[in-house]
């Protein structure tokens, strides 16, 4: 019987022991896709989080996204009004 310490493999032990080909099928091609996935890759832990840095980044992009989606709000309302004017004054 099959034991690996992988806990992607921890469903197969079951199946393993069993002659249905079916399940051995799965189990290999469980253990195919694992090996695929390659090695983990470290990318290291940060040493200081800047909480406060990261907010006001963050509100202050916020702010800009939303001034801009106003201003294409209040862009796109002068046209509908200048329409209704035109179409008042005919």
């Amino acid at each position: 019987m099959f034991r690996a310490s992988s806990p992607i493999y921890s469903g197969c032990e079951v199946f393993l022991s069993s002659s249905d080909p079916i399940s051995s099928d799965f189990c290999s091609v469980q253990r195919y896709i694992y090996q695929m996935a390659g090695p983990t890759v470290y990318h290291g832990v940060a040493q200081k989080v800047y909480l406060v840095k990261e907010a006001v980044i963050g509100m202050s992009l916020g702010l800009v996204a939303g001034a801009v989606w106003k201003y294409s709000h209040w862009e796109r309302r002068k046209e509908i009004q200048s329409y209704y004017d035109k179409k008042s004054s005919k």
